[in-house]
């Protein structure tokens, strides 16, 4: 990174939230690596308050940990964005916004850019935004006016982009032709690797995942895969981690046997399920890239993935992991039952995974690439301003 410029620019950052713990390795590490070449604010909002005002080295973080439900509570979340965002500018110029998604931050982004005269950098975290939309939000008369709305802001704060964000080079692909001419970025989404590299690694043999929503995530798709070989490796485990997961599991399979369900944890809490698991699955129907994969490969596990999204992206298939073809669950109970026939192959596919990771998906990768982009973005707009 030394092409990037000696002076500090000045970043505000605006994240949907809530941002559960903003002091743990996912988030800190990431704006104290950022530190090293910026500073700036950060606004969201937290569910506890000893979080509403604090400090990441360079990096001011500012939260609501009061936020009402539904439409009252996005307008007091505007207001709050707004409100400190030019009271901070006012103090020091804020050099670019970065939104972390369209259809909200990238909204109150857009407006901000017209009173800041900053460029602005939205993310598209999803495989295709308007098809996540329409996934999570189902079918219906209600259903799809909402999704109507929501494409409609994030139209609009995409129009109003200076660059945009992507995981992976489909995604970029996925973007409607209107947003093609806007500087494209694709890089991963920060993953504090070195915190799932350090600690005691075991191979246990249990079957890691951890995810949230239940159907969108396959987490039924994995039962049944684990159903399949369960009797051919009686003591192999399947562990689910997530928000609900055992709620919804129970609504569509009657006997689970040799599964364990962990609600969601936070993430200093996941890093030894990682490190202990034998293998990682994701068998999403639908992903932007799963930066779970990075954090089991960071702990040196071998992967397993649909063939969605990003997901192809991460896993090269028969070297740190598998692929395997979307809502089969044949398929995915052969590519186990592989893996746990072959110890040998498990670790082999750990390790090439480690090496995957460092070449594309560590921590100083993601400062690489996000160090270009915004530098990238500011010399664009000094030289359409003459500058």
């Amino acid at each position: 990174m030394n092409n990037i410029a000696l002076e500090k620019k000045t970043i505000l950052f605006l994240f949907p939230g809530p941002v559960y713990r903003p002091d743990l390795p996912d988030f800190q590490e990431c704006f104290d690596g950022l530190s090293t070449w910026y500073d700036g604010l950060i606004l969201t909002r937290t569910w506890e308050a000893q979080f509403e005002d604090i400090s990441f080295l360079t990096f001011k973080f500012k939260a609501l940990s009061k936020v009402p439900a539904g439409f009252f509570g996005r307008i007091k979340m505007m207001i709050f964005f707004m409100k400190e965002a030019l009271g901070f500018n006012k103090l020091k110029k804020i050099n670019v916004i970065v939104c972390y998604e369209p259809m909200f931050t990238g909204v109150i982004g857009a407006l901000l850019k017209l009173f800041l005269h900053s460029p602005l950098i939205v993310e598209v975290n999803s495989e295709h935004y308007a098809g996540a939309i329409h996934a999570f939000y189902g079918r219906g008369i209600f259903q799809n006016l909402k999704a109507l709305i929501l494409m409609c802001l994030s139209n609009f704060s995409l129009f109003a982009a200076d660059g945009i964000k992507v995981l992976t080079e489909k995604a970029k692909e996925n973007l409607p032709d209107r947003f093609k001419n806007k500087e494209i970025f694709v890089f991963h989404g920060f993953v504090p690797t070195q915190y799932f590299n350090e600690g005691d690694k075991t191979e246990e043999r249990y079957i890691l995942f951890v995810g949230y929503p239940f159907y969108l995530k396959g987490v039924d798709i994995l039962i049944n895969a684990f159903k399949k070989i369960s009797d051919k490796f009686p003591d192999v485990r399947l562990r689910l981690i997530g928000h609900q997961i055992e709620e919804d599991a129970r609504k569509n399979f009657l006997k689970l046997e040799k599964i364990d369900f962990y609600p969601g944890l936070y993430y200093d809490q996941l890093k030894t399920h990682f490190l202990h698991c034998y293998c990682f699955v994701l068998p999403s129907r639908t992903e932007g890239m799963g930066r779970v994969l990075i954090e089991a490969m960071a702990a040196g596990k071998a992967v397993i993935g649909s063939k969605v999204g990003g997901i192809p992206d991460v896993i090269e298939d028969k070297r740190n992991g598998f692929l395997f073809e979307a809502g089969d669950e044949n398929d995915l109970a052969q590519k186990l039952e592989e893996l746990f026939l072959d110890p040998e192959l498990a670790r082999r596919m750990g390790r090439e995974g480690l090496a995957i990771l460092q070449s594309r998906f560590s921590s100083n990768k993601y400062f690489e690439y996000f160090c270009g982009m915004i530098e990238e973005v500011i010399k664009k707009q000094g030289l359409e301003n003459g500058i």
